[in-house]
């Protein structure tokens, strides 16, 4: 079937107009080029006719340039700054000012009676009436709503005014002085004629144009439709083409029954957003050279283009892509974004000589230009984490850029102006370096603009006096930059947003994302104008949006072979997981079979082996080592992985340190000890009763504030989540005190030992001599009874320290077996003629000691161990073993 752009070049030329005198006016640039096309597919060999956006063509009939972004939002600031007996800050005129604009923008391009409709919104008996339906008199919430309408109209004429002066305009604004001149532009020229193609929705503005020039002969307009949605008033995608075709009856010659034509339509669920960007790969894959050819992927959600383009297949040879790769989204960008943080949060906790220390690694360690930072940074990441500060001092970092110039950008500055003064200086000594990719260079060329716009403008603009104002205006800038890419424009596989389909068809459509509140967008709060005073001035409202939106989905598909629309089923984050109404009307109206898929990721798992490691001579020497001085941990560590145990005991790898914010579970473990030990220290040896405890609660906040300080905070101020942990510790202790307490009242209790180390050699069946090592937390008795006791923050189950003849032989089966054994090296460290040795919950006051038992029986003798510490000899045997490997357990 023809495409649109046939038929209309096709009557065109038909009309034999003169097209050095004839204008078509269109409603974006990349119709431009297939136009072009179209008129030398068709044998057209003269001048072609001049082609404008409908944007250009409002500039040209007013001689206004159109403006819009952060030069508007400075020429709105300074109309309210004029207009406003008391002047919000930039900063929070900011807030509510992009709305706002949004708002006049709809008010001028409507045409409606703009002081008629802010009068009203500001009329204090509406408010009234509004009180009394609420049964409540004129509040605070109503005044305010009263004086922010009197500012926004105020604001409103002042802009219109200063604009109008400079020659500028916004967009409603342009629209609405191209109605009051039409009749005049058009006189200056009686030759030219103009022609409208492909718009759906004009505004009240461009459609008075439009009728004056139809009148007057001086237009011809080329409307795109389809019987199924036009002649059915239910179908809103023709809402706005129904009301043209009532005041333009001869201009709709293309109505056809395209829709109703065999299709093959596909709707997919597709789980997360990265998924449908390797759906799309696979399905291009699948498709021939001669498909791929006539096929677009049209994304719903732009956000969506650098999964897209990762996915796509390498065989791809011939690709358009129109819509360009936003700034914002390119690597180089987030080490900006973390640059801006870096300041955002100094200014927030109001520090003047320290940087947050996330901020600064995050720029040391940034893919893009760690290799600039080294290898001064490795010295300051190791400063960091010795001392686990939480703030960088900057001095420290000034320091470091003695020896590297690429410090310099971790200059303390003094002014938004110096901060982009450091960040031009540093960008012009990275180019100069010559150390990037030329891709990268690209990528900071653009941004190095960006930074001296924003300079040019803190040079015009003294409000611009903090770094949240400075980052409001840089992230407007990078939203409006985009890298464009070079490709086949007319030719290939098509990759483009939603409204770039406008004027142009496809033969196969893949449109992602097509989700409830991304297409259409639906109800959105983005107007401080009331629904009902929208409707009353003939503003759009959200319904006309939808309509809107759903015109492009219908009029995409109209002429196409197949279509495949995915959308994103996974409602975490924003999303809502809900697939779009227009694919449910699909389902439920269209004459065509609806094919449904689930698309669910395939995983093709490889038999793997598991990881062996054979004991070699270099492991039998560290095991030699290792035997001299055995942990109970090492042996857990063992039962619970052996590759753990290898890489911990053998190849001595150690977790990296790391700067601590928040307490882990260490730490946590380490402020407990500490303060117990530091406690009870001062009584061991004693009977403890009342008067000591009392001594002991006395000192306890100290004691803890002191521990916790050299431990985790170190000179900071305890945040966030670490006051709740902080809290837990306090209450451990407390635990421990009040369990004490309690016991002193009915028995007697002496500390024998805190915190010491204990070690005892020890011989295993097969005759390997070795030796026991720990640190055990306390050792005390009670009513003379001998207590080795280990703490513990976490659970503890009962049932894994009860062991008997019969279940004895299953300790070395899996990790629970490490406490047991762990407790029995213990109690035969300290070879006591009889213990009682166990766990010390700490967590939960209510929870008694867990003692390890033997055949029901708790107060161990060295012989009631023997048959535990056999085993734990056995397992020792087997580690030491040079014909058993470390052998991976499977999961």
């Amino acid at each position: 079937m023809k495409s649109f752009l046939t038929e209309v070049v096709e009557d065109l030329l038909a009309q034999e107009l003169d097209f050095k005198h004839t204008t078509l006016i269109i409603p974006g640039v990349r119709p431009k080029a297939f136009l072009r096309k179209t008129f030398v597919e068709l044998g057209f060999q003269g001048m072609l006719p001049q082609m404008i956006t409908i944007e250009e063509f409002l500039e040209e009939v007013t001689g206004l340039k159109m403006v819009s972004g952060v030069p508007l939002w400075f020429a709105a600031y300074n109309a309210y700054q004029s207009h406003v007996e008391e002047p919000k800050t930039f900063d929070e005129f900011l807030k509510f000012a992009p709305i706002l604009l949004k708002d006049f923008d709809d008010i001028d391009a409507s045409l409606c009676d703009d002081r008629g409709l802010l009068d009203n919104l500001i009329s204090e008996e509406r408010i009234k009436v509004w009180g009394r339906s609420m049964e409540v008199g004129l509040s605070d919430l109503m005044k305010n709503h009263l004086g922010f309408w009197t500012d926004a109209r105020a604001t409103f004429f002042g802009l219109r005014k200063i604009l109008l002066e400079e020659g500028k305009a916004y967009r409603g604004l342009l629209a609405k002085k191209a109605s009051e001149e039409i009749q005049n532009f058009v006189a200056k020229d009686s030759s030219e004629k103009y022609v409208y193609i492909g718009f759906n929705a004009l505004t009240h503005a461009e459609l008075n144009m439009l009728q004056y020039l139809v009148e007057a002969e001086r237009a011809i307009s080329y409307w795109d439709a389809d019987v199924y949605y036009m002649n059915n008033k239910d179908q809103e995608a023709g809402d706005f083409l129904r009301k043209y075709r009532a005041l333009f009856p001869d201009e709709f010659k293309f109505i056809h029954k395209n829709f109703e034509k065999d299709k093959k339509l596909k709707i997919v669920n597709v789980p997360k957003q990265e998924t449908q960007a390797k759906y799309i790969g696979n399905h291009l894959q699948e498709l021939t050279e001669e498909e791929r050819e006539k096929t677009a992927i049209v994304l719903a959600d732009e956000q969506l283009l650098p999964a897209v383009l990762n996915a796509l297949p390498e065989n791809i040879q011939k690709l358009n892509i129109t819509m360009g790769l936003p700034l914002q989204m390119v690597p180089i960008s987030s080490f900006f974004k973390e640059l801006f943080q870096l300041h955002l949060t100094r200014e927030k906790f109001d520090k003047t000589g320290v940087y947050y220390y996330k901020n600064v690694l995050n720029l040391l360690q940034h893919s893009n230009f760690r290799g600039f930072f080294l290898p001064q940074a490795e010295s300051l990441l190791e400063h960091l984490h010795k001392h686990n500060l939480i703030f960088v001092s900057i001095s420290k970092l000034n320091d470091l850029s003695i020896e590297n110039s690429f410090y310099k950008i971790f200059d303390a500055p003094n002014s938004v102006q110096d901060l982009l003064s450091n960040v031009i200086s540093w960008i012009n000594l990275v180019y100069e370096s010559g150390d990037l990719p030329t891709m990268d260079q690209e990528y900071l060329f653009r941004f190095r603009s960006i930074f001296m716009q924003l300079n040019d403008l803190v040079q015009e603009h003294d409000f611009i006096d903090n770094f949240k104002v400075l980052h409001q205006l840089y992230q407007q800038l990078l939203l409006s930059e985009s890298v464009s890419f070079v490709g086949e424009p007319l030719v290939g596989l098509q990759l483009l947003g939603m409204l770039e389909t406008r004027l142009l068809d496809f033969e196969h459509i893949i449109l992602a994302s097509v989700n409830e509140g991304t297409l259409p967008l639906g109800r959105q709060e983005n107007s401080f104008i009331p629904f009902d005073f929208r409707v009353e001035a003939k503003l759009n409202t959200f319904l006309d949006n939808d309509a809107i939106y759903a015109y492009h989905f219908y009029r995409l598909i109209q002429r196409c072979k197949s279509a495949v629309f995915l959308y994103n089923s996974d409602s975490e984050g924003m999303g809502t997981g809900e697939a779009s109404r227009f694919l449910l009307q699909l389902k439920l109206e269209s004459p065509h079979a609806i094919i449904e898929e689930i698309a669910t990721p395939s995983y093709s798992k490889s038999p793997t082996s598991l990881l062996t490691i054979e004991k070699s001579e270099s492991v039998l020497k560290q095991l030699d080592k290792w035997k001299k001085k055995i942990s109970p941990s090492s042996l857990g560590t063992y039962l619970f992985n052996p590759i753990d145990f290898y890489s911990r005991q053998i190849l001595r790898v150690r977790e990296e340190d790391e700067v601590e914010e928040v307490a882990d579970d260490r730490t946590l473990g380490n402020i407990v000890h500490k303060v117990l030990e530091e406690l009870y220290s001062d009584y061991i040896g004693q009977i403890l009763d009342e008067h000591h405890f009392k001594e002991i609660e006395k000192k306890q906040d100290r004691v803890f504030h002191q521990v916790v300080e050299e431990e985790l905070l170190k000179g900071h101020e305890a945040r966030g989540k670490n006051i709740i942990i902080l809290k837990v510790a306090q209450e451990m202790i407390s635990n421990v005190i009040k369990k004490d307490k309690l016991l002193i009242r009915d028995n007697e209790l002496v500390i024998k030992e805190l915190e010491k180390s204990h070690s005892k050699d020890f011989i295993t069946p097969n005759g390997n001599e070795v030796s026991f090592f720990g640190f055990i937390d306390r050792i005390d008795q009670v009513n003379g009874v001998t207590r080795i006791l280990d703490y513990k923050s976490g659970s503890v189950n009962q049932a894994d320290l009860r062991k008997t003849e019969k279940n004895v032989e299953n300790l070395l089966k899996d990790y629970t077996g490490a406490k047991a054994i762990q407790l029995a090296m213990y109690a035969y460290m300290m070879n006591y003629k009889q213990a009682k040795t166990g766990i010390y919950p700490l967590r939960y006051f209510s929870k008694d000691i867990h003692y390890l038992e033997w055949e029901k029986n708790d107060l161990l003798s060295l012989s009631d161990l023997e048959p535990i510490l056999t085993e734990v000899g056995y397992l020792i045997d087997e580690i030491l073993n040079p014909e058993v490997p470390f052998q991976e357990l499977e999961e």
